[in-house]
């Protein structure tokens, strides 16, 4: 008999033994496939989210303070100089000229390449959030292949232009462009004509700092450009350069800038 009650004590121990185990088991389950349902819910909201917001362009905030390219070289009087960059971003140079214009509180204009804005976003995205203006600089710069035909050349500037669009905001509709090497000649007179057909516009410039001579020119012979380009002249629209190996540029830039005050510019940036 005292075996049979010990025995059966056993079996009451074991079964409540795994009772509770399964129990336990069945709670601990229960929580975890809640918490990890939560969690994907969120990452999915989140998700979500993500596709659904889109970035928009305010055309009005952009333009704010900003000259018509267009009417550039019209004579007003006034002692107007935009500064303008070609054939960014570079990590390297583009964001040491940003640093002196935000420090000077000058906006410019940046002719980018729309290959190094794909590969520099965020520096696109600084260059509009501090007040600058972007233009088109072709896809590739790559005067063989984009002046070998005016189907080739305006693929390019709408496949910038979407990019732009892509980095700016889907409404993105600022359609000023710069020709790398500029516009200068009879030879470009069916470039322009594609462009004006499909709503863009070009500007050339008529001063600089001759940069694009070399690589790293002397700052001092930038500075000297400077001064013998914009002698004279009212609205000076200056060439110069933010794409790699332009350091010089970055050094002379101040000095350019403060010439330019002593002689009673005001700055602007284009639109």
């Amino acid at each position: 008999m005292k075996k049979n009650e010990i025995n059966l004590k056993r079996v009451k121990k074991l079964l409540l033994s795994t009772t509770v185990i399964l129990t336990i088991f069945l709670v601990s389950f229960g929580i975890t496939n809640y918490v990890l349902h939560k969690r994907r819910n969120i990452i999915l909201k989140e998700t979500d989210n993500k596709k659904n917001t889109k970035q928009t362009f305010d055309a009005n905030k952009y333009n704010l303070d900003k000259f018509d390219a267009k009417d550039v070289f019209k004579k007003d009087g006034k002692k107007l100089a935009f500064l303008t960059f070609d054939d960014g971003p570079s990590n390297t140079v583009t964001p040491r000229v940003l640093d002196i214009l935000k420090n000077y509180k000058i906006n410019a204009t940046f002719f980018v390449v729309g290959s190094l804005a794909e590969n520099n976003k965020n520096l696109i995205k600084r260059e509009v959030l501090e007040g600058h203006s972007i233009g088109n600089h072709t896809y590739s710069h790559n005067y063989k292949s984009i002046y070998s035909d005016t189907n080739v050349f305006i693929n390019e500037v709408d496949k910038t232009q979407e990019i732009l669009k892509n980095i700016i905001g889907e409404n993105y509709n600022i359609k000023l462009v710069r020709f790398p090497g500029g516009a200068f000649g009879e030879k470009f007179k069916p470039y322009k004509q594609v462009l004006e057909e499909k709503g863009y516009y070009y500007i050339d410039w008529n001063a600089l700092n001759g940069d694009a001579e070399a690589q790293n020119v002397p700052k001092e012979k930038l500075i000297d450009n400077i001064k013998a380009t914009t002698k004279d002249k009212n609205h000076v629209v200056i060439l110069m350069h933010d794409g790699y190996c332009k350091e010089t540029t970055v050094e002379a830039l101040p000095y350019i800038i403060e010439y330019l005050k002593s002689q009673g510019y005001e700055f602007k940036a284009l639109k």
